[in-house]
């Protein structure tokens, strides 16, 4: 039987998820901007910006492989799904 859950705590729980994705977006957004900053070509090698664009992306990376068993499962079931929706589209 399910619990039922008071307007408040549903409220709370949506800020939570709300919270989570903006952190993940922005989480991502460093890392491309850090890439993209750093492969943006030879002229900026000996910018000390670089070195602090590495950084930023060890430190996503280090991140990510910390949390993978937060988020691995739902990776893999996206991708799951998303092949079976083609796998579906295609027969059709």
């Amino acid at each position: 039987m399910k619990k039922h859950r008071s307007g408040w705590e549903q409220v709370k729980s949506g800020f939570r998820i709300a919270g989570l994705l903006l952190l993940v977006f922005f989480i991502f957004v460093g890392l491309v901007a850090s890439l993209v900053y750093m492969t943006g070509g030879g002229d900026n090698a000996s910018d000390p910006a670089v070195l602090v664009c590495g950084l930023i992306a060890c430190a996503v990376v280090v991140f990510m492989f910390f949390t993978t068993r937060f988020w691995a499962k739902w990776l893999f079931r996206g991708a799951r799904a998303l092949f079976c929706q083609d796998v579906l589209a295609i027969s059709v």
